[in-house]
């Protein structure tokens, strides 16, 4: 894909990014209209900083490469996704879909945090502050 005629580097702005999670406050809310590439932008922070593949092939040649930022980030994080722009075939509410995605994070969170002993009746945001590898 880098390799078209039309394809635009846009992975400047993941070192604006990657700098904000060396700051205090780690929170990005990005708003913009419809259409302007909100998701494409969360989907490239995701393969970069995701560890389930190696996408150094992605970016090794790309401006974002060059950055002193690069190595540290690159592949380091585990992550969540989710997309609330659609109701999955076997819902029928938005709650039925908030429910089914915190089961699906507890169970997830239990399978891969084995060592800190998580039970399913504890709230997903108490397993995920005690799932930051501190022990």
């Amino acid at each position: 894909m880098s390799e078209t005629t039309y394809f635009v580097n846009k992975t400047c702005i993941l070192n604006d990014i990657l700098g904000c999670m060396e700051e205090e406050t780690q929170y990005i809310c990005i708003t913009r209209p419809r259409r302007f590439g909100k998701t494409i932008m969360a989907n490239m922070l995701g393969a970069f900083l995701g560890k389930r593949w190696n996408s150094s092939l992605i970016f090794d040649h790309l401006k974002i490469a060059e950055s002193e930022k690069y190595q540290k980030y690159l592949n380091q994080y585990d992550l969540i996704y989710i997309d609330f722009s659609r109701l999955p075939e076997n819902c029928t509410s938005y709650q039925q879909y908030i429910s089914q995605i915190i089961t699906g994070l507890k169970n997830d969170l239990i399978d891969a945090y084995p060592d800190y002993k998580l039970k399913s009746e504890t709230a997903v945001w108490d397993k995920l502050e005690g799932s930051d590898h501190r022990k």
